[in-house]
């Protein structure tokens, strides 16, 4: 199957290395390039067999994470991949939220890309390993109490960690699977928990006792 790829970033030589990189492979796939993130994200329902979206986070004052919001519950949205040069724990826990297929950084392999393309233009998982799914397991997994002195449950660790890279009460949500009343009251007790009177706060105790894996 020819897979064709819509491709938004503001770097000329993404294109071109790419196209590069899949003629000297043989790979199958073929980049076309947009101009806009709103351009290339008003083709997602549209979006045909053998079609996948790539693009950066950021391109020029387009944000990828705020045009797809709203979105995250329609199908084409599994079919975007971020590949970007900002590849923080933040920025990927954020496109984890929002629902998009993957998260490749610019400095993984080129072959990591076309996989990710592979696996979301046949509806497959992401592979096991990707930067996504490891970020995600990384969250979820449970903490123990660093305190006896602060009793936490297994769901507030995971929380706090989420807290601690900077997600919103609605990201967090996303990212668990709860609703937003139900991540904001989790919030609460943690800050209640650690005697502490802000997010802030609580992101700063998080570091300080290692909440947040490196």
């Amino acid at each position: 199957m020819k897979i064709r790829i819509y491709l938004v970033d503001d770097q000329p030589v993404v294109y071109e290395g790419l196209t590069a990189a899949a003629e000297r492979s043989g790979w199958s796939g073929s980049f076309i390039v947009r101009k806009t993130l709103a351009e290339v994200l008003e083709k997602g329902p549209e979006l045909k067999a053998g079609e996948a979206i790539v693009c950066e986070l950021r391109v020029g004052k387009e944000s990828l994470l705020d045009l797809l919001e709203g979105k995250r519950q329609e199908p084409w949205v599994k079919r975007v991949i971020v590949f970007s040069g900002h590849a923080d724990q933040l920025s990927v826990a954020k496109s984890l939220s929002i629902g998009v297929f993957d998260f490749v950084a610019k400095t993984s392999p080129v072959p990591n890309l076309f996989e990710a393309i592979e696996r979301a233009v046949r509806g497959d998982q992401p592979n096991p390993e990707s930067l996504m799914l490891e970020t995600k397991a990384r969250l979820r997994r449970p903490r123990q109490n660093v305190s006896n002195e602060i009793p936490l449950t297994k769901r507030e660790w995971q929380v706090l960690q989420h807290i601690a890279i900077g997600l919103s009460n609605r990201e967090i949500g996303r990212a668990l699977g709860i609703s937003v009343e139900t991540a904001k009251e989790h919030v609460q007790n943690i800050l209640r928990k650690l005697d502490v009177t802000d997010r802030t706060q609580a992101a700063v105790w998080a570091v300080r006792h290692e909440v947040v894996d490196a």
